[in-house]
């Protein structure tokens, strides 16, 4: 207990000597921020002022293209209502007024129709310049409206009246930072305790886990308005971390699925099939069993393209591939190989006797007459296959395999 308070004694003297040194150092720092030139608030204004000029050219190029000066008059009336503008004139490029508003002193913005004479700007060194008008204690900006060429002007006047303002609000701001500074300092004084402390320390681990936990929240308080906001955001993070994580976690399986599928047939295709064979080989080792892996071809489709269209051909694929899809086991998956050919995994196959009967049936329900945009259409496939393990242990093996047999049933119908 005697270290505690000793601890704390030593704590305070240093808080207290920190607002001492804080309050000299603000204070200076105030003094030398009042000195500040009005030259420098000027320059300032004159930046931001040309910055939005810039701006006001860039949107009234279209408004002055399309003569549409009803939407340009809007537009400069909600430009005109920033702090410090006294009016902005579009001119066109042979000095006739496009259209004005100007600040009255109320503050209201009026549009006005009674188009003094413009002298158009003059360029030092091609450059515009600023103009400060002392007396009248403005500054007129010009920036020119262009395109491909120069098709106008727009002219911005700006009020100086407000840089003292500026300058009473710097101190007073100064003032107010000095005093928040000193309040501040004091406050840590009440926060060096053990139990915000050690809030804190649960606080920093908490967020060292947010990235293996995301989701996880901190649920009791922190002792402070400081560290209760700092648990807040953390929580936060914490929720959309997970939110981020669930959505890119979506879009990688989404992309995942797109890259698997044939964009024409809406079927796997050959990524997916590879992905599908691994998975009925480890299937197979797991439950030791076997699976037929059938590879067909479509007899010449070439002349279809050739004589009716790819069209033709591309609707006779999509029909094929419904036919194809519909004649096999929902534990069964198909995929298009490329071009006219396809591959039929058929899983679970216990006894080989019925295979034939399968297949049969396969092939006489793909090879009924298509009818499409009143054509009449008939195919003949060839096909090979190949059997888990007999035939092959990996999917290259297998669909080697299968391929072989598919050309060698393609040269039998040829002959025949």
């Amino acid at each position: 207990m005697r270290s505690f308070w000793l601890s704390l004694r030593l704590h305070v003297q240093l808080a207290l000597a920190s607002i001492v040194v804080l309050t000299v150092t603000l204070t200076v720092v105030t003094w030398l921020n009042t000195q500040s030139s009005k030259a420098e608030l000027i320059q300032d204004t004159t930046q931001d002022a040309s910055s939005l000029t810039k701006s006001i050219a860039i949107f009234a190029t279209h408004f002055v293209l399309q003569e549409k000066y009803d939407e340009l008059e809007d537009m400069l009336i909600e430009y005109a209502a920033f702090p410090g503008i006294m009016d902005v004139t579009v001119i066109s490029v042979d000095g006739q007024t496009l259209s004005q508003v100007e600040k009255q002193e109320d503050g209201k913005i009026v549009a006005l129709y009674d188009y003094p004479s413009i002298a158009l700007p003059k360029t030092k060194n091609s450059v515009l310049v600023p103009r400060h008008d002392a007396s009248a204690n403005t500054v007129t900006i010009w920036q020119p409206i262009a395109t491909s060429s120069l098709i106008g002007w727009v002219k911005m006047r700006i009020s100086l009246s407000h840089v003292d303002q500026l300058q009473q609000a710097t101190i007073l701001n100064n003032i107010k930072s000095t005093v928040i500074a000193i309040a501040t300092d004091i406050l840590i004084i009440l926060l060096i305790l053990y139990n915000p402390a050690r809030k804190f320390n649960q606080v920093v681990a908490f967020s060292k886990e947010i990235v293996d936990k995301p989701g996880t929240h901190i649920d009791f308080s922190g002792g402070s308005l400081e560290i209760d906001s700092l648990i807040h955001a953390l929580n936060d993070s914490s929720t959309k971390l997970q939110k981020q994580q669930v959505l890119i976690a979506e879009k990688t399986a989404l992309l995942e699925r797109l890259a698997s599928v044939d964009p024409l047939t809406k079927i796997s295709n050959r990524a997916g099939l590879i992905n599908n064979l691994d998975r009925a080989i480890k299937n197979a080792k797991r439950n030791k069993t076997k699976f037929v892996v059938l590879f067909i071809d479509l007899n010449d489709f070439k002349p279809i393209n050739d004589n009716l269209g790819h069209y033709m051909g591309d609707m006779l694929l999509q029909q094929f591939a419904l036919r194809l899809e519909a004649s096999v086991r929902e534990t069964d998956m198909v995929a298009r190989y490329g071009g006219d050919e396809f591959v039929v995994l058929l899983t679970n196959i216990v006894d080989e006797t019925p295979l034939q009967k399968i297949i049969s049936n396969i092939v006489q329900i793909v090879t009924e007459t298509y009818s499409i945009d009143g054509e009449s259409l008939n195919i003949s496939l060839s096909l090979g296959q190949a059997v888990y393990p007999n035939d092959g242990r990996s999917p290259t093996e297998l669909l080697v395999t299968a391929d072989h047999g598919m050309y060698k049933d393609k040269k039998v119908s040829k002959r025949v």
